[in-house]
């Protein structure tokens, strides 16, 4: 079992992720998703991935990714994700792109001409965003790869130590391995904390302002936060670009997803677990004007499950799954923000599920009508 060592797959263990694949997709799996900004999959060679695609590939199905950077080599990583799906013959999805910090704004035209150009030459490919500046993810991603690779108990340990504190500073501060590295790029005071079950005084709290409560720079507080919430916390990172995002949702390739954290009623989150879509037709289709509001919808039903081989799902007619939403195309509007995620959204009356009722005015109805949606099936 490799786990979470930094090393390549050997022939057997290789062959072993090909026969559990296989056997997701024979089970209705839709294709292949991986997400190397994160351990162990930033550990996975390029070679491998190929190989597991081509499984993939067999069944016709499609290849979701988290890329490898979205920041300082976000160009790089769109690159090799347009090769592993070339070299395989499978469709691509590269899962909610963005170019983070500042200083990687720029290249946002950059990506979206490569995967234009992919296109244009017959390549399957689309991606996602959500629209939201700002991403979220698991604190401990902070960490520098080579700490994370330990494991949490083995790294815990080390980072009660002074040694162990210093050389994260030293690993953040003046990295020499590739990460996403967000106590560089954007300080503790552009971080909000989200989760953190065992302080909850931190959460609604930036990493800074934590900080500053205990005399702690952002390093130590990040640390702080992991090891008391044995790594069970979350934040909201401010990172992204309005002009990107709106230039993105204007591409002819790009779908809507949420990539929403639920941590249940009693917690934060990112708005975007239950604002995403509200937000996307109210602010953007229809505010913005950025495209035709059938357009729009579009892209979050029936484009969504063609993409992704969703069968009776999508579109009104006969024969299909009543999936429908009663909605006010002139009102409908989110009602979430990062200060009070959990508020509801307006212009939604009722939200049918396989023809009942689920939800009306923003409250459950209690009906559970949903059904496993398998590959083409």
């Amino acid at each position: 079992m490799i786990g979470t060592a930094n090393r390549p797959a050997m022939p057997e263990e290789l062959e072993t992720m090909k026969k559990l694949l296989r056997q997701a997709m024979e089970q209705g799996a839709m294709g292949l998703s991986t997400g190397f900004a994160y351990i162990p999959g930033m550990f996975a060679q390029e070679d491998e991935i190929v190989q597991l695609l081509k499984v993939v590939a067999e069944y016709g199905g499609i290849y979701t990714t988290h890329i490898r950077s979205e920041s300082n080599y976000v160009e790089e990583s769109v690159d090799e994700s347009i090769r592993q799906a070339e070299a395989a013959g499978v469709p691509l999805q590269i899962s909610h792109l963005k170019a983070m910090y500042p200083k990687n704004w720029h290249k946002m035209d950059s990506l979206l001409e490569k995967i234009s150009l992919a296109h244009a030459r017959g390549m399957d490919i689309a991606f996602d965003i959500y629209p939201y500046n700002a991403c979220s993810t698991y604190t401990a991603s902070c960490l520098p790869p080579s700490i994370q690779a330990m494991g949490y108990d083995r790294y815990a340990a080390f980072l009660k130590t002074k040694e162990g504190i210093q050389m994260a500073k030293e690993k953040i501060l003046h990295p020499t391995e590739a990460f996403e590295n967000p106590l560089l790029a954007l300080r503790g005071e552009k971080i909000l904390i989200t989760k953190a079950p065992e302080t909850p005084e931190a959460v609604g709290k930036t990493i800074r302002e934590y900080a500053d409560l205990y005399g702690l720079d952002d390093i130590e507080a990040c640390i702080e936060l992991i090891l008391r919430n044995k790594a069970a916390v979350f934040d909201v990172r401010f990172a992204m670009s309005e002009d990107n995002l709106e230039g993105a949702i204007r591409h002819p390739l790009c779908l809507i997803g949420t990539d929403g954290l639920y941590y249940g009623y009693e917690s934060s989150s990112h708005p975007r677990a239950f604002g995403t879509f509200p937000r996307y037709l109210g602010r953007y289709v229809r505010g913005k004007a950025i495209l035709p509001f059938e357009e729009g919808v579009h892209r979050i039903t029936g484009a969504a499950a063609e993409r992704f081989g969703i069968k009776k799902k999508g579109f009104i007619r006969e024969g299909y799954d009543a999936d429908l939403v009663l909605m006010d195309p002139e009102t409908i509007l989110d009602g979430s923000s990062y200060a009070s995620p959990l508020l509801p959204n307006s212009g939604i009356e009722t939200e049918y599920v396989a023809g009942k009722a689920a939800v009306r005015k923003n409250e459950l109805t209690g009906a559970a009508n949903g059904r496993v949606c398998r590959h083409h099936e």
